[in-house]
C-alpha cells in the first residue's frame, strides 16, 4: 500500500530549486533600492489593460509542452487584473491574419494585433527547457515571458523562470538486509521513474506562471480574483 501511494501520487512533488530572473527586478534592500514603478517604468506608463497571448515558442525537446503550457496562461493573467482575449477567438483571428507564427513577431512589429483585435499588449512565452529525468528523479523547466506594447513595440516586461521538481521516491525498502537491499533499490528506481513520467504538465506550467505572472508582473487595472 505504501509503495502504491508513491507510484500514483504526484501531488506531493517537492520543489528543490526555483529561480526568477527579470530584465528589471526591484531590490528590497541596499542604497540602490529600485521601486516597482521605476523597474517597470514603461509598463506603468502605458498601463495596458488587454493582452493577447501568443502560442508559446517551444525550444525544448518535449513536443507536448507547448500545448499544455498554452492553456494555462490566460487564467493567470486574468487573475492578475488584465483582460485576456479568449484563446479560441484569438486563434481564429491569428490564422485569418496569417499571424499565428510567434517566432515571426517576437522580435518584430506587433502593431497588427492592435489593429486586428484592439489588444494593448502581446504576451510571448518561450519554453527553453522541459525535461523529465526518470533516473535522476527530477523535472526541469525553463520559461521566458515577454510582454510587448502594440502601441510602441516596446518590451514592457521580460522575465524568465527555472524550476526543478524533485520526483525521487524513497520507499524505505533499500534499508533491507542482504540481497533484499538490491531489490529495494530497484523498487525505488522504478517508483521514481513512474512518478517522474506521471508528473502533470498543467500543474507544473501553472507553478511557473504563478511565480512570474502572478508574482513578478505588476497588477493590471482590473480587480484581481
Amino acid at each position: 500500500m505504501r509503495i502504491k501511494s508513491f507510484f500514483f501520487s504526484t501531488a506531493a512533488l517537492l520543489l528543490i530549486f526555483a529561480l526568477v530572473s527579470c530584465a528589471s527586478t526591484p531590490t528590497s534592500s541596499g542604497p540602490s533600492k529600485i521601486t516597482r514603478e521605476k523597474a517597470y517604468y514603461e509598463l506603468y506608463k502605458e498601463n495596458p489593460s488587454s493582452i493577447l497571448v501568443m502560442p508559446p515558442i517551444n525550444k525544448s525537446t518535449n513536443v507536448d509542452a507547448k500545448e499544455y503550457f498554452y492553456v494555462t496562461l490566460p487564467s493567470t493573467l486574468a487573475k492578475s487584473g488584465y483582460y485576456v482575449f479568449p484563446t479560441f477567438l484569438a486563434m481564429q483571428t491569428l490564422q485569418h491574419e496569417s499571424a499565428y507564427d510567434s517566432e515571426k513577431f517576437i522580435d518584430g512589429d506587433v502593431s497588427i494585433f492592435r489593429k486586428a483585435l484592439g489588444a494593448d499588449a502581446v504576451m510571448f512565452t518561450q519554453i527553453d527547457k522541459w525535461e523529465k529525468h526518470g533516473v535522476k528523479g527530477n523535472v526541469q523547466v525553463s520559461i521566458r515571458y515577454m510582454l510587448k506594447s502594440t502601441k510602441t513595440n516596446t518590451v514592457l516586461f521580460d522575465c524568465s523562470t527555472s524550476i526543478v521538481l524533485d520526483t525521487s521516491v524513497d520507499t524505505g525498502l533499500q534499508n533491507l538486509k542482504g540481497d533484499m537491499a538490491l531489490v529495494g533499490l530497484l523498487v525505488n528506481a522504478t517508483a521514481t521513474a513512474i512518478k517522474t513520467a506521471a508528473t502533470q504538465y498543467v500543474a507544473l506550467a501553472r507553478s511557473c506562471n504563478e511565480r512570474v505572472l502572478g508574482g513578478e508582473l505588476p497588477y493590471g487595472p482590473f480587480p484581481r480574483w
